[in-house]
């Protein structure tokens, strides 16, 4: 079991990476620090941050599905943000998720699980070698 840690300090002079808006971010975020908002659709978040991103589907566009857990798995979040041609990853969630929003979001967890278990054929498994990613079967 791991217990919360504040990741964004971590950020150091990455911060620059996460423009994103808390107003664009997608539906399917889980509640924390990061998030994906107004991203691109060239699908390299999850070559960076397997653990920690998943791309809408037919948009191709990220959302961050579990937030970091640990120190180690921040630069792979900030990678993604890195590489995302439209800088939309944010970083300020931990500021804007109230009890109110987060008791909504968990409400309606149920339909955010089911969306990716919907999609789990479309995918190959990804492997642990450097984060590599295999892309989206055709």
């Amino acid at each position: 079991m791991y217990g919360y840690f504040a990741p964004v300090p971590l950020l150091d002079d990455a911060r620059g990476a996460f423009l994103g808006q808390w107003s664009d971010r997608k539906w399917l975020n889980v509640p924390g620090p990061f998030y994906g908002a107004e991203t691109d659709h060239c699908g390299t978040g999850r070559i960076h941050a397997p653990e920690s991103v998943l791309y809408e589907a037919g948009h191709f566009t990220e959302y961050v599905y579990r937030q970091p857990r640990t120190p180690e798995e921040v630069p792979q979040l900030v990678n993604a943000a890195e590489a995302e041609a439209f800088s939309g990853y944010g970083c300020d969630g931990d500021t804007r998720w109230t009890p109110a929003a987060v008791r909504k979001w968990w409400r309606g967890r149920g339909q955010i699980r089911e969306y990716p278990a919907n999609r789990r054929a479309d995918w190959r498994p990804t492997t642990r070698r450097q984060g590599e990613v295999l892309p989206l079967l055709p």
